[in-house]
């Protein structure tokens, strides 16, 4: 029911260049970072810790083949100072989902609200409900901006300077993300740097999903359209 999920106290993790495909079987969320814990299988504690912190996903596609196949692309449910960009999501029943989870059932002294989730450079698409939802309170000082929202049922989510209602332009909105000519999304996105361990070490993602580094300028999505300078994240790669 799980693609990928960090939870229990999990920190200081990237998830990078995957692609989570649902052809028949429901996956209930493609990456969920937190989740539900017992108390006793938790790292730090039950009062003023969250289930996630300083987790960024960046540069993943998530295909739903039929519609509703994927309930959400994306879970954050009690994360802190943790992200997602440069993601496309495409016929999720959501997009995203923002959930308050209910750990005080687990034995938890308290139920973590999210905090600080940065949802900046995606595509969400196609989705059966809505591009999003907010289950048991609002996060705390999220920074949702510069994505596109494209044929999605319910209200879009407001924000200054996401694009709306244009289609991305996909070479095949299923299979290959690259950009056409014109493409909406070209341009359109925001650098995103200063992401930080909880232990205060420095992570980058500045390069897409071909380990191209994006310039000054980013284009929305997966792939950088003028990038021509390879980039070795280095270490132990688990991905594709």
């Amino acid at each position: 029911r799980m693609a990928l999920m960090c939870k229990g106290g999990s920190r200081s993790n990237l998830f990078y260049n995957n692609y989570v495909h649902s052809r028949e079987r429901t996956i209930q969320n493609a990456f969920g970072i937190g989740g539900l814990s017992n108390n006793t299988s938790i790292w730090g504690g039950t009062k003023d810790f969250w289930e996630a912190f300083n987790v960024y996903v960046f540069n993943n596609v998530v295909v739903a083949d039929n519609p509703g196949k994927v309930t959400y692309g994306i879970s954050f449910m009690g994360a802190r100072d943790s992200g997602a960009f440069n993601n496309i999501f495409v016929g999720c029943d959501y997009g995203v989902q923002y959930r308050v989870p209910d750990d005080m059932s687990y034995g938890w002294e308290w139920n973590p609200t999210n905090l600080n989730i940065i949802f900046k450079n995606n595509v969400v698409m196609d989705s059966v409900e809505g591009a999003c939802i907010y289950v048991d309170g609002d996060p705390i000082n999220l920074d949702s901006d510069y994505n596109l929202y494209y044929n999605n049922a319910g209200t879009d989510p407001v924000e200054p300077n996401s694009i709306y209602n244009q289609d991305p332009r996909f070479v095949a909105s299923k299979s290959d993300w690259n950009l056409m000519a014109d493409s909406p999304l070209k341009g359109a996105g925001t650098p995103i740097s200063g992401l930080v361990g909880l232990s205060g070490e420095g992570f980058f993602a500045g390069f897409d999903k071909n380990y191209i580094l994006r310039g000054d300028t980013w284009d929305i999505g997966v792939y950088d359209v003028d990038g021509t300078q390879s980039y070795d994240p280095g270490g132990i790669i688990f991905n594709e």
